[in-house]
């Protein structure tokens, strides 16, 4: 059977919060007693919303008022209109929630009690109300005695019925007494005052420090490092008339004990007979060992213009050592080459433009800033790292530079990343610490914003560096053991009056249930405090 709620509107009541009252309460029939003059019902808009919102939830509602307006209003909107009665509604200074129960026979206290024990106990509902300081509670109305009406002739009960009828009584009395001093809790949400930050810090993260100092901004960081290379082979688009002698290089091998000095110049004559010099003089190292012997790579260019000196791959010999006759330096002095001659070339060819070199340059970058920012993602998993693109790019390689005679070349980018990874749990709590010893307020990490600018990386010390901008709010300090302390025992008024001194405090509710409880409870585990933040 569905319960029946009575509301008694206060005058300073707005619409959005009786509105709210009405959808929440389990009461599948809801009266409002309204006063004679009130904020809410005053629109014809709000028995509008009022009927969507019965519709939606399924729920009757009426009004009790003596206001013309409203019942005509209310009527108009399909709600039900009871007269008013002088002893209807007793007005008080706190919102009551009252439930009905109907009953056709006369009662007397201790059928109440009886009555009250003998069905489910259900849960009384509890009504937030938007005040500063607002202790709340609901309240069961009464039940109306009805006057007894003689239908039969009095009888006399035999004593011993009596007695039992008494002592069964006391017991359930009893027992109410109990359930009335132990099952009193009392809830308390406090709202501390915000304050809105806006400010900067400096700090350094590093793995020679051990753990978060908010007085020295620092936090623990971890180094790493983490390098890459990436080569990729590219089409030349230009083409001109060119006179250009072919190049490459060549790896020369010394088996004797004694390490080779060869000036710049120095001619190398391959099997068919072409002849190429060394750019750069070289000395090429002695043998450690019969089977190892010394070695070192020097770049040739080709004696004479022309495409005939892309020689392919193979073995040089010092022209030098052959024409003195040092037989013994020039079998065991040699050179091979891995790759052929190239771009020896006399008329039109393709060439490798400028915008060709640039191309392939910045494609190579994008490529190998991706690497190496995938590799230190892999490296520092549950790491903050803030300057994954700081990252040094070496001088490209590649087989052929801008105006070079080449259908195609190879060019290849190597890049280093160095710096160092932090926890993100560490700067907040490093966050917390500053705000605590500079401002002596609370926050919530999760609700600051965070910007990093002006990072460094000091490759000496290994330390990073960054500039942290910080914007959010903050909130008062609440002594929750403090207060709880406070509060156990404390009544109605004294709750307000506790509640009203606390400072940096911009409101608070309380909430005593059961619908008798005036006070709140002794026992510490009965109270439970919460500040919204």
């Amino acid at each position: 059977m569905s319960s029946t709620k009575i509301i008694n509107v206060l005058k300073d009541d707005s619409f959005a919060e009786i509105l709210a009252l009405f959808k929440s309460t389990p009461a599948g029939e809801v009266i409002f007693v309204l006063p004679k003059r009130s904020k809410a019902f005053q629109k014809e808009e709000h028995f509008a919303l009022l009927r969507e919102a019965a519709n939606e939830v399924d729920k009757i509602a009426s009004f009790l008022s003596s206001d013309s307006k409203i019942n005509e209003l209310a009527q108009q909107h399909d709600f039900e209109i009871l007269l008013a009665r002088a002893s209807a509604v007793k007005p008080t200074n706190t919102r009551v929630g009252v439930k009905i129960k109907s009953r056709s026979n006369p009662i007397s206290v201790v059928n109440q009690i009886e009555s009250f024990y003998e069905q489910p106990l259900t849960e009384e509902e509890e009504k937030p109300v938007s005040v500063p300081i607002q202790i709340r509670h609901e309240v069961e109305e009464e039940e109306e005695e009805q006057p007894q009406v003689s239908v039969a002739p009095i009888f006399k009960r035999p004593r011993k019925r009596r007695l039992l009828y008494t002592f069964g009584s006391a017991g359930v009395i009893l027992v109410a007494v109990l359930v009335y001093l132990n099952t009193g809790s009392a809830q308390v949400v406090i709202n501390p005052g915000i304050t809105q930050l806006n400010f900067q810090l400096n700090a350094s993260a590093g793995e020679n420090i051990a753990s978060v100092n908010a007085s020295t901004l620092t936090l623990p960081g971890q180094t790493f490092t983490v390098k890459k290379s990436v080569s990729q082979t590219f089409n030349a688009t230009g083409s001109k008339d060119v006179a250009q002698k072919a190049r490459g290089s060549i790896t020369l091998y010394n088996k004797t004990s004694s390490a080779q000095p060869l000036i710049a110049t120095t001619r190398f004559e391959s099997i068919d007979g072409h002849i190429f010099h060394s750019l750069t003089s070289v000395t090429v190292p002695a043998a450690k060992n019969s089977a190892t012997p010394g070695t070192v790579e020097v770049q040739v260019i080709a004696d004479k213009i022309g495409s005939d000196y892309n020689v392919s791959a193979g073995t040089f010999g010092i022209v030098a050592f052959k024409e003195k006759g040092d037989t013994a330096k020039y079998q065991n002095i040699t050179g091979t080459s891995s790759a052929a001659m190239h771009g020896g070339t006399s008329g039109k060819a393709i060439v490798v433009t400028a915008d060709d070199f640039t191309k392939a340059k910045d494609l190579l970058t994008v490529q190998l800033k991706q690497a190496i920012s995938d590799e230190a993602k892999a490296q520092t998993a549950g790491l903050k790292v803030i300057n994954d693109a700081d990252i040094t790019i070496d001088t490209p390689i590649s087989t052929a530079v801008v105006d070079d005679a080449a259908d195609t070349f190879t060019m290849t980018l190597n890049g280093t990343l160095k710096t160092a990874g932090f926890k993100e749990t560490d700067l907040q709590q490093l966050i917390v610490g500053y705000v605590n010893n500079k401002y002596n307020l609370d926050i919530v990490a999760e609700k600051l914003t965070v910007i990093y600018s002006n990072v460094k990386f000091d490759t000496t010390s290994n330390t990073l560096h960054m500039t942290v901008a910080v914007t959010g709010p903050s909130y008062t300090k609440v002594d929750e053991q403090k207060i709880l302390a406070d509060l156990l025992g404390k009544k109605e008024a004294q709750i307000s009056a506790y509640l009203k001194l606390l400072p940096g405090i911009t409101s608070a509710n309380v909430l005593l249930s059961p619908v008798w409880v005036r006070s709140v409870p002794k026992n510490s585990a009965k109270v439970h405090i919460t500040v919204t933040r």
